[in-house]
């Protein structure tokens, strides 16, 4: 098939747009994909992460208001809190639209569990103010000491104070004094076992219940002292010592019962709930948020490799194209000048012999190909022979 000039021009152009036209289409291709990645990371991944973020520390910062409220109940902490649940709230609410939206099943179900722990950390609001609010209620040994233990302890002292007061049957000096010295130890060692028993309430401290057990000793062993003597007791000495007696081990028994609890884990009931229920529930949310954040994350780095994998092959390829691009361009330019040019410059310098004065007719041009240097060749062969004949 005979190919014109023309067509093999406009075959080499066509070839290089057709190069070019492709590294286009190749280039937007890949952009176009670039972008919609960037662009679902930018309104997905990206929000999820941030939102998540963000509602880890407003439950934190819930949380140290809540602490800070429990341990001064002052008015603004309790309001921090309360507008931090608030906030909780609503961003949970933003991550549920945000999860639903990019269909992420898993991210949704992750959502949902940390819904439902926020719902839990936040029933417990209504007990831990009440708890902030009533001292004894907070602490079951006061209320044990205020409405049983001190009654008795009261009414123990007063007993004392009786024995000291109240006359004997003795007219011997010597025993009157005996029975007031021992009254009085009596009273003595009474009122020091009530003293360690309030400062172990207050303050916990074991070294005070061995100092109460002293002053127990020493009131155990006062008691025995008075009984020896009960022979010269006055009948109102006998009658308080009798009801001492008895009260006694009621108040021991229902200290028995103060110091169970408040010696346990459970002698303060705050501190009890965020420790075994409200610290687990915020691990929980903690955790369901840091899985959520990292799964995130990961989906961003994972994109992001993506992404510059492929504009790494998109560079390459289209470095491929180029130079193809290139090279076809040069064997274009090398084949019009050896095809086209240096004969058309031929034809030129020939017929410039030809014209000239003493003109050589004996040039003579390639016609050997088929396109239209063939034919100019061709034609200006038979111009000289016509001439010459």
């Amino acid at each position: 098939m005979t190919l014109s000039i023309k067509h093999k021009l406009l075959a080499g152009y066509g070839a290089i747009f057709l190069l070019l036209l492709m590294v286009a289409g190749v280039a937007y291709v890949s952009l176009s994909n670039i972008q919609m990645q960037i662009s679902h990371m930018a309104t997905s991944s990206q929000p999820k992460v941030i939102a998540s973020l963000n509602l880890a520390s407003q439950i934190h910062q819930g949380s140290s208001a809540l602490a800070y409220y429990m341990l001064s109940t002052e008015q603004q902490n309790k309001n921090t809190y309360l507008a931090s649940l608030d906030d909780v709230q609503k961003s949970i609410k933003s991550l549920q639209v945000l999860v639903k939206d990019s269909r992420d099943q898993t991210a949704i179900t992750e959502v949902n569990t940390i819904a439902t722990l926020a719902n839990r950390l936040n029933s417990y609001k209504d007990t831990m103010f009440s708890l902030a609010g009533d001292n004894e209620l907070n602490i079951p040994a006061l209320k044990i000491a205020s409405q049983e233990l001190e009654p008795v302890g009261e009414k123990l002292l007063q007993l004392t104070t009786d024995i000291v007061l109240a006359e004997s049957d003795s007219d011997n000096a010597q025993q009157t004094a005996q029975i007031t010295l021992a009254a009085h130890e009596l009273r003595f060692n009474w009122a020091m076992v009530m003293s360690n028993v309030r400062s172990y309430l207050a303050f916990r401290d074991e070294a005070l219940m061995e100092r109460m057990q002293l002053f127990k000793a020493g009131t155990a062993q006062t008691l025995q002292s008075l009984s020896s003597l009960e022979d010269v007791l006055g009948e109102d000495q006998l009658d308080a010592l009798d009801e001492f007696i008895e009260l006694q081990q009621r108040y021991f028994i229902i200290f028995e019962k103060a110091y169970t609890i408040h010696s346990s884990e459970q002698w303060r009931k705050d501190a009890f709930l965020v420790r075994n229920e409200l610290g687990p529930v915020l691990k929980q949310l903690e955790s369901a948020l840091t899985t959520l954040v990292s799964e995130q994350q990961t989906a961003i780095n994972r994109t992001t490799e993506d992404l510059q994998f492929q504009a790494a092959n998109t560079i390459t390829l289209l470095t491929i194209m180029v130079v193809m691009a290139i090279a076809l361009a040069m064997a274009i330019v090398y084949l019009s000048a050896n095809n086209i040019i240096k004969p058309l410059r031929a034809a030129v310098m020939a017929m410039e012999d030809v014209a000239a004065v003493d003109g050589d007719l004996t040039k003579r041009l390639d016609q050997s190909s088929n396109d239209e240097i063939g034919q100019l060749g061709a034609a200006f062969n038979d111009f000289i022979i016509k001439i010459l004949t």
